[in-house]
């Protein structure tokens, strides 16, 4: 399963500043106001991350925790190049999902900790990246049968809309969507 750090019971939620506050806190104190300490308490931002932040010059709240293997954009192409293959006909199972993410990471030369001797991202990433990720649903394909398989084939469906067409044309329907009707 995914590596995923759950708070206890003990611990209190993170970052509940917003970046009003942020930047409120800092300009009093280096203005010299208010200490670090009077700040926290007055506008809920932990004098440590005051400091950092001062230091750092960075007064954006940014996600909490380290970025991921693929950084949001990179994972976004991805996400998208996943739908592109659903939309023509090839969804990915999640095996193909794993084998992509290592392909990728290796095309953009992106230090990964991927399994190089099975060439696959681990379960772990794959488990985390579907919960980024809501809009993917990625399944097991089903199998077509034989007999499915053999029944369609080009020559069949040429036959089927030429058919189509003739019906249509010779009723006067092509220019009536309205008046067909599935049966």
């Amino acid at each position: 399963m995914p590596r995923k750090y759950i708070l206890s019971n003990i611990a209190r939620p993170r970052a509940t500043w917003s970046d009003e506050q942020l930047m409120e806190a800092v300009a009093k104190v280096q203005t010299g106001e208010i200490s670090k300490r009077k700040a926290h308490r007055r506008y809920n931002v932990p004098p440590r991350t005051l400091k950092r932040r001062i230091t750092s010059g960075n007064f954006k709240k940014g996600a909490l925790g380290p970025e991921g293997i693929l950084d949001r954009a990179n994972e976004t192409r991805l996400v998208a190049h996943i739908h592109r293959l659903s939309v023509v006909g090839f969804a990915p199972d999640k095996s193909t999902v794993r084998t992509l993410a290592f392909r990728f990471a290796e095309k953009l030369g992106i230090k990964h900790p991927f399994s190089a001797a099975t060439e696959k991202a681990g379960f772990a990433w794959l488990h985390s990246f579907l919960d980024r990720n809501p809009e993917l649903s990625v399944r097991q394909a089903e199998f077509l049968s034989l007999s499915r398989a053999q029944g369609m084939n080009r020559e069949d469906a040429r036959r089927f809309f030429e058919l189509l067409d003739e019906v249509l044309t010779k009723n006067g329907l092509m220019k009536k969507p309205s008046c067909i009707f599935h049966g």
